[in-house]
């Protein structure tokens, strides 16, 4: 019984610490998970969730990623007679995950990004916890870590 004790404290560090992240990243960002692009780099907001939308539009092809935006920057020669809003992009992974969700709750709604990207940060922001502990050894110095990066500027912006 002894043997299994460590493991089970050690879990119950870890949900402490996911409870903690979870309250923290909901305090900082409950006002702003369901707003429309906004701030600081809301054009790649913008385009993120526009990927997100154009797979909805395209029914879930991940090799043909579309937007909103037709490039006008092309010269006259360029354009031909069937016009389309394929685009080519870096590869699209999490815009076609939101995608599915967005599919899966039948909603068009901004927050889900954002609360994707929430959850995704907390999942990081715990695996660096848990890098620090196994680092350092200590649970109180990892805590202390972990409560400066997820209330640093970075995240919390």
């Amino acid at each position: 019984m002894d043997y299994f004790y460590p493991r089970m404290k050690s879990w119950r560090t870890y949900v402490l610490v996911f409870c903690m992240l979870t309250s923290v990243g909901l305090y900082f960002h409950f006002d702003n998970l369901d707003g429309f692009p906004r701030y600081h780099h809301a054009w790649a907001q913008s385009d993120h969730l526009a990927l997100a939308l154009g797979f909805l539009n395209n029914g879930l092809d991940f090799f043909h990623p579309e937007t909103f935006h037709y490039n006008p920057s092309f010269p006259e020669w360029w354009m031909n007679a069937n016009e389309t809003t394929i685009t080519a992009v870096d590869f699209p992974i999490h815009n076609y995950i939101v995608a599915i969700f967005m599919k899966l709750f039948n909603t068009k709604s901004p927050g889900v990004f954002r609360i994707y990207l929430l959850i995704y940060s907390i999942i990081g922001l715990f695996y660096f916890c848990k890098f620090s502990k196994e680092i350092g050894n200590d649970n109180v110095l990892s805590f202390l870590v972990l409560i400066i990066a997820s209330t640093s500027p970075v995240f919390v912006y």
